[in-house]
């Protein structure tokens, strides 16, 4: 029965990371004059539409801003966007003419962000047969492998004064004073320490099975990927996979590398990604193994220029044991980091 459980667990986790539908709460209010069937109506449509309107928030300022550009089209096609509605709760306020619904909603994500992706600058010059912008990504997966704690370094000075007490004695013809001394040391200390941050080696993570995943991603948002492999010269890439594996930021002379070879491929963009792997810990409500990943993206154009640039953001999934957890948060970290790329260049008109 436990393990009957247990599999039961596993493919609700592993139909919610997947599937390409989701849940969303929505709530909407109407003021009426008279409570007709018509005014409930209007209530839910607007519950809905606050739904999804929340599920675009959850992936992001960038979605949430192209949100508004297809809301128009979403809601004259409502039904073809939403599965199914759950009411959760009605109230009818008679005193102030107000009637609220809130609403459970299972929505099509599929065709929700295909429209988006349909809908922006990309996606139209895709469908008008213009030419693609080229794009060539780097995604480098890592793990701590070591860490080296530093001592406080401690700088110390002291300062000592002497305070020299003679008493005379008695002093008697072609003879020496005949002097008794006391003397007494004061001693202050004080210094200042300087505090080193640990040091961090990383061990470079293979990420060859979500490269279609990946590709993918860009693809279906309008642009032209490029083989990293075609298009970054061997050189610059260890050179800058041996940067991530110490935790550094690539030098001047790797990116001038990347810059020559994507001008003379004609290539526009490229997208750093760097996903950082955490320690799994176990899962309080199911106690299976929960891994994280964080996810820092850049693109920047080829002379250089920064175009976009996303923070840091955790993702986590739950499987069975640590590598599977591992595995499946960083294909989810590596999937939402492109689409999420997708997303900001969509919103800067870049085609």
């Amino acid at each position: 029965m436990k393990q009957v459980l247990i599999l039961a667990i596993i493919a609700l986790i592993s139909f919610s990371n997947w599937a390409e539908t989701v849940q969303a709460k929505g709530m909407g209010t109407i003021s009426y004059k008279v409570l007709t069937p018509e005014v409930k109506a209007e209530a839910e449509v607007k519950a809905q539409m606050k739904a999804i309107e929340g599920y675009f928030a959850k992936l992001g300022d960038s979605a949430s801003e192209n949100f508004d550009a297809i809301q128009e089209k979403i809601q004259i096609d409502l039904d073809k966007y939403i599965l199914s509605t759950v009411t959760l709760n009605e109230q009818d306020q008679p005193d102030t003419h107000k009637y609220t619904r809130v609403v459970r909603v299972e929505l099509n994500a599929s065709k929700l962000n295909n429209l988006l992706k349909n809908s922006s600058s990309a996606g139209q010059n895709a469908k008008a047969g213009g030419v693609k912008s080229k794009l060539v990504y780097i995604f480098l997966g890592r793990e701590v492998d070591s860490v080296r704690e530093l001592d406080d370094r401690v700088s110390k000075r002291v300062d000592m004064s002497v305070k020299v007490q003679s008493t005379p004695g008695s002093v008697k013809s072609n003879q020496y004073v005949d002097a008794k001394g006391k003397v007494s040391m004061e001693t202050e200390t004080g210094g200042s320490s300087l505090h080193q941050t640990e040091k961090l080696t990383y061990r470079l993570l293979p990420m060859q099975d979500f490269d279609s995943s990946i590709t993918s991603e860009f693809s279906k948002g309008g642009y032209a990927v490029v083989d990293p492999a075609m298009a970054i010269d061997d050189k610059d890439f260890n050179a800058a996979k041996e940067s991530a594996a110490k935790g550094n930021d690539l030098s001047a002379e790797t990116k001038r590398g990347f810059a020559k070879r994507m001008q003379a491929s004609q290539i526009q963009y490229l997208i750093l990604t760097t996903l950082d792997v955490g320690q799994t810990a176990q899962d309080d409500a199911t106690g299976l193994r929960r891994g994280s990943v964080k996810v820092t993206t850049r693109v920047l154009d080829w002379n250089l220029t920064e175009v976009v640039s996303v923070p840091s953001v955790g993702y986590s999934a739950i499987a069975p044991n640590n590598k599977e957890a591992s595995d499946i948060a960083l294909k989810k970290a590596a999937m939402e980091a492109s689409r999420e790329v997708v997303s900001r260049l969509n919103t800067l008109g870049v085609r």
